[in-house]
């Protein structure tokens, strides 16, 4: 069953311009890194350099397209990020 989006809208609020911070983050990103990320909890949570771009690419990718008003390109999107879960 395909995903149905009842927006008709570009995204509301729309998407910060902070965004491209991510897109610069992306391509800094060492895809042969561990990377520990540490919680205020004193906690760790390790994972990849590749992990993370491809998580980050498909958050960017749903942002490009809810901008765009792209709903096949939003449900592309959001199958790769459920696909990370």
């Amino acid at each position: 069953m395909p995903l149905k989006f009842p927006c008709r809208k570009p995204a509301w609020p729309p998407i910060p311009p902070e965004v491209d911070l991510l897109r610069a983050a992306v391509r800094r990103i060492d895809p042969g890194q561990v990377y520990e990320l540490c919680y205020p909890d004193g906690s760790t949570f390790r994972t990849s350099g590749r992990e993370m771009i491809k998580t980050a690419q498909a958050y960017l990718a749903l942002a490009d397209a809810q901008q765009a008003g792209n709903k096949r390109g939003m449900a592309r999107a959001i199958a790769k990020i459920l696909e990370g879960t």
